[in-house]
């Protein structure tokens, strides 16, 4: 079960609440930058607190659902699309496989998050999958690394 994305926008991340513990190694926790929508999204889908997804901010995210899923949205209005249709934030939704989720300029707000059923799946290092570019830890490789075109997001 996975999404590809088609385009990875600007900084888009895959998140979790990140890593604790390792300050004193000087190893930031990470995380989502808007923990509140973080938490409401994985709510709305009755996931673990802590389950991966993605950050996209400022949008111009576009995802192709490969398998039917339930994803829900929360935080910014970045004009999410489900083919073509407005999707409000704050509500989950059900997708078919084949459907395309975009995410175009800001309406209101700068981060959103999409959350899919169980979460998204990703390498743990030192106990998170939270994206850390400057200490290249987390994301789909475990490198830290924002989202790339042609990227398969397995949940």
């Amino acid at each position: 079960m996975s999404f590809e994305v088609l385009k990875p926008g600007h900084f888009s991340c895959i998140q979790d609440l990140g890593r604790h513990g390792y300050q004193h190694l000087g190893v930031t926790t990470g995380g989502p930058m808007d923990e509140h929508a973080f938490s409401w999204a994985n709510r709305l889908l009755g996931n673990s607190p802590n389950a991966a997804q993605i950050e996209s901010t400022y949008g111009v995210l576009s995802l192709l659902a490969e398998t039917d899923a339930m994803i829900a949205i929360a935080g910014a209005d970045l004009d999410a699309r489900i083919n073509g249709v407005h999707a409000e934030p704050w509500f989950s939704y059900s997708i078919l496989a084949g459907d395309r989720l975009d995410f175009h300029a800001p309406l209101s707000g700068l981060r959103a998050y999409l959350a899919v059923v169980g979460g998204f799946s990703a390498p743990h290092r030192l106990g998170s999958c939270a994206t850390v570019a400057r200490e290249a830890l987390g994301g789909i490789t475990g490198q830290g690394d924002f989202l790339s075109k042609g990227d398969r997001l397995e949940f």
